[in-house]
């Protein structure tokens, strides 16, 4: 508390100062301070009572209309504020969000959890690498390691529960068709920095790939690596793109899965502009299909999504059955038999399915 009245004392007494024209202050003490941090702190004193007033106005409001033909109406405190201004007020507050905000968007190594080190102890060791942060791999680190980066036209995304069956699905239709397909494990195949031992001490892998530390609660580095890669290759992917989902079955309504990475990375990186997309490559049209395995996953809705259209289609409501539409404009160059499993598979992608070992909520 203490601390916090110092703080609180120290501000007020530099946003006093605010119009000193030096590039540094000298306190009594002979330390200096550059200008740059006098100039946050002021600015963080300003944000701090704009906050005040905006808390006042909204605590001034009655917490219910008087009934249910009135309503409350809020003063629009910007309307006598410039553009520029308004841009300034919201950089400020992005500044000042919280610090538990700040640290999950930070690239922090530190292990915030007993067990996320299933090494931890062993620091002594003179093999021990520490573990890398998911989030020194970026987008523009998946970029340049990809093994083989996908051409306009080819890229295949995925729902939850179909990482090995979208990648099988590619390696068979591959092997039949000149149109070529990938999946994110053809483009960051075999990768020799994806070293799956979760136990070796110098693998400084070892905390984004182990399993999960507590029973039912996600490994929260794995899933934000596997974020970062399916961003990288949305990023890459153009032209026409496919997506594979459970609910393209016949007797289902058809609606596209919404959630997990699909729907909070891919897809919305998939929609942008050519300014935020790698060479300038625009998705224009996206296909969504079944999982290919059966006659009732063989659906094929082509064009389910189309630039300049609607987010989520509003026949994504419709069944898919038998003789529709939808089927009529599969491809059927991409159907495929029922298959098992095979066995000379260099490595099971499974495990990143609802109850492997690494699963990941695609």
């Amino acid at each position: 508390m203490w601390k916090f009245v110092c703080l609180v004392f120290c501000v007020a007494t530099l946003s006093n100062f605010s119009l000193v024209l030096a590039d540094e202050v000298e306190l009594p003490q002979g330390s200096k301070i550059a200008i740059e941090i006098f100039e946050k702190l002021h600015a963080a004193h300003e944000v701090a009572i704009n906050q005040k007033t905006q808390e006042d106005l909204y605590l001034s409001l009655p917490l219910s209309a008087p009934n249910q033909s009135e309503s409350v109406t809020v003063a629009n405190t910007n309307a006598s504020t410039s553009p520029l201004e308004n841009r300034v007020r919201k950089v400020r507050a992005a500044a000042a969000r919280s610090s538990l905000d700040r640290r999950a968007n930070e690239c922090d190594g530190e292990l915030w959890q007993e067990g996320q080190d299933p090494c931890e102890g062993k620091e002594k060791d003179p093999r021990f690498k520490a573990c890398l942060p998911a989030c020194q791999f970026t987008r523009d680190w998946f970029v340049n390691n990809a093994a083989r980066k996908p051409s306009s036209s080819q890229c295949l995304f995925y729902t939850s529960g179909l990482s090995d069956t979208a990648r099988q699905f590619v390696d068979r239709h591959n092997g039949q068709f000149s149109n070529q397909l990938t999946t994110i494990w053809h483009i960051w195949e075999r990768d020799p920095w994806m070293r799956y031992a979760d136990r070796d001490i110098d693998n400084p892998m070892r905390c984004i790939i182990q399993g999960d530390i507590f029973e039912g609660v996600r490994n929260s580095r794995r899933q934000r690596y596997f974020e970062g890669m399916s961003d990288a290759m949305a990023y890459m992917c153009g032209g026409k793109t496919v997506v594979m989902d459970r609910n393209m079955r016949r007797g289902l309504t058809g609606k596209m899965k919404q959630t997990g990475i699909w729907g909070r990375v891919e897809f919305p990186r998939l929609k942008m502009d050519a300014a935020d997309k790698y060479q300038g490559r625009v998705v224009n049209v996206i296909d969504a299909i079944g999982e290919q395995t059966t006659r009732d996953t063989q659906i094929w809705w082509a064009k389910w999504w189309v630039r300049g259209g609607p987010d989520w289609p509003s026949q994504a409501s419709h069944p898919l059955k038998r003789g529709s539409v939808e089927e009529n404009e599969m491809d059927v160059d991409l159907h495929a038999p029922n298959v098992t499993k095979r066995d000379y598979e260099p490595w099971d992608t499974s495990i990143f399915d609802e109850g492997g070992r690494m699963s990941i909520d695609w």
